[in-house]
């Protein structure tokens, strides 16, 4: 076996969460959660160093229940937030010259985030591999568990209010209105195709979405049902894969300038970030230039 077969030797494995992807790189790059799932439910992480950037260390102590240690260390090597991150790791206390790669993948699947793993390096036996891939597979059970702990817990309300430059009507028309919705629905860095829209303006009717990265890096698919809609005053719609509501209400100002009032209930906690909410806010940024431009 050549020294490039060699390396390709490992395996992959794929899962679904039920969690935002954001989340579940959160729990990949901040050592107080990655501490709470890898090592399953026998064992457990201590003194982690997660510096989740090309070249930055990971290290810890995983402690097992026999008091037994074993001594982690590696390397990131690829860090690109949220989609994909490259680690070389050894359980031998030295990052020499023989260690393995988890090579992480994760891709947004309407709310749910889709985890591909592979393990790779080449210098384990077939049979110590299928070792490697139970443990493993173990592992990411407690990661499910922690992520579903993440969302169930953690989940509150927000509130925005924007003043636009235009009448009642016109804000209301224009979102009902795929052609015009697709000029600015999401925030800065996305487009949104009008082939990937699906609007449905009644009680019970579909409200789909589907925005593209500019930079062509995934997709972010959004299927809800509407629970009102009452024209020109007031929409809202129940996300499917989860319980998150957000109602829109419209106030005539009556002087040509239309408040919308957005509340939403069941928000994760990873959206209601100092970050996330300034990402949330270009996109009403880019409704306020839509309209300014009719």
């Amino acid at each position: 076996m050549t020294e490039i077969e060699n390396a390709e030797r490992g395996y992959t494995i794929t899962r679904v969460f039920d969690a935002p992807r954001e989340l579940v790189w959160q729990c990949w790059t901040d050592p107080a959660h990655f501490a709470v799932w890898f090592g399953g439910h026998n064992g457990r992480m201590e003194d982690m160093v997660v510096e989740p950037r090309a070249g930055g260390r990971w290290s810890g102590t995983m402690v097992l229940p026999d008091g037994h240690t074993i001594p982690w260390i590696g390397e990131f090597l690829e860090v690109e937030e949220p989609s994909r991150l490259a680690l070389a790791f050894s359980d031998q206390a030295i990052l020499g010259t023989e260690y393995d790669t988890f090579t992480v993948t994760l891709t947004e699947l309407a709310g749910k985030t889709e985890l591909v793993l592979r393990q790779s390096g080449g210098h384990l036996t077939d049979e110590q591999y299928g070792e490697a891939e139970h443990g493993t597979g173990t592992f990411l059970d407690v990661l499910a568990e922690h992520l579903t702990t993440l969302v169930a817990e953690d989940l509150g309300e927000v509130t925005i209010s924007r003043i636009y430059d235009a009448p009642r009507e016109v804000v209301f028309a224009a979102f009902m209105d795929p052609a015009q919705l697709s000029q600015f629905w999401g925030p800065i860095g996305v487009h949104t195709p009008v082939e990937g829209i699906v609007i449905e303006p009644r009680a019970g009717g579909r409200f789909e979405t589907t925005m593209v990265a500019d930079d062509g890096s995934g997709e972010f698919i959004m299927k809800a049902v509407f629970t009102e809609v009452v024209p020109p005053e007031r929409y809202g719609w129940t996300e499917l894969d989860g319980t998150m509501t957000t109602t829109s209400t419209l106030h005539d100002l009556g002087d040509g300038r239309t408040e919308v009032v957005i509340h939403q209930t069941n928000v994760p906690a990873i959206y209601r970030t100092p970050e996330a909410q300034a990402g949330f806010k270009t996109s009403l940024d880019k409704f306020a230039d839509y309209l300014s431009r009719r």
